[in-house]
């Protein structure tokens, strides 16, 4: 089997193609830069490298590209963002749609986005994100302190009442951006906290927080956005913390082990080769 994996998001098809590989399948692993030129020329570039089962990660340029080159797309992989934001709008919102259309397989990765690309395509599916549970695991003498990591957003500020909250706990906080440290040292980043502040504004994890629940982190998610003091309060007894880190890795290996998508993954593409 030969697919191509065009395009990425979140590292996703990085994790993907690194344990296809290991199943023996040839994998053409095309991801491309963020800027100007990795969005016109890189995404031309990999559009015409694309051979076998075509695996497109993002439903803007990538995928209008490979369709336009090859006439097809068999896999159409989401991510958020495109179609959250996108596909709303005027300038993007055809595109995204009609790359919904014409895909012969439409995945999603988080759950809370299968709803909008279900009003266009009704056979979409949910795929998890893929976790390395190997290079994303607890260490063995976790941190006891109450301390917090949290990665900026650039489509939610860091809520007020909750910064306000820790501050007046003296709970430590780290902030940093995204892209600030490399996607293979984020484990050991991870590693010198005890809880991972995710973003608030979308239901549903986002694939950093699902990183810092195999390392053993427990998480200020989504499901605590009405209830900051009590979460907090919550979390500053340590054996709690310790459990709800064991039962985010616990979570974590039954759903989003790598090498389990990866299996759900090769099904599909059974089907569409």
């Amino acid at each position: 089997m030969q697919v191509s994996i065009v395009n990425d998001a979140a590292w996703v098809g990085y994790e993907l193609s690194k344990v296809l590989r290991k199943r023996g399948v040839c994998v053409r692993y095309l991801p491309r830069r963020r800027t100007i030129w990795g969005k016109t020329f890189g995404a031309l570039r990999n559009s015409l490298m694309a051979t076998g089962i075509i695996h497109v990660n993002y439903a803007l340029q990538d995928a209008f590209l490979v369709r336009a080159i090859h006439g097809k797309i068999d896999i159409l992989h989401t991510h958020g963002s495109d179609v959250r934001s996108s596909m709303n709008t005027k300038q993007w919102g055809w595109m995204v749609s009609n790359n919904l259309r014409k895909a012969r397989k439409i995945l999603v990765s988080t759950p809370d986005i299968l709803p909008l690309v279900h009003q266009v395509r009704k056979d979409a599916q949910y795929l998890p994100n893929p976790i390395d549970i190997i290079r994303f695991k607890p260490m063995d003498k976790p941190v006891k302190q109450f301390s917090c990591i949290y990665i900026r957003h650039n489509y939610e500020p860091f809520p007020e009442d909750l910064a306000e909250i820790l501050l007046n706990k003296k709970i430590p906080l780290f902030e940093i951006s995204t892209g600030s440290y490399s996607y293979f040292e984020m484990d050991k980043i991870y590693s010198k906290f005890s809880v991972f502040i995710d973003r608030f504004s979308i239901d549903s994890f986002s694939k950093s927080c699902l990183e810092s629940m195999a390392c053993g982190l427990a998480t200020l998610d989504y499901r605590h956005k009405e209830q900051f003091a009590e979460r907090v309060e919550s979390l500053l007894d340590v054996h709690y913390r310790s459990n709800e880190g064991q039962s985010n890795r616990k979570y974590i290996v039954e759903n989003h082990d790598a090498s389990k998508v990866c299996n759900e993954l090769l099904k599909i593409y059974d089907e569409v080769s």
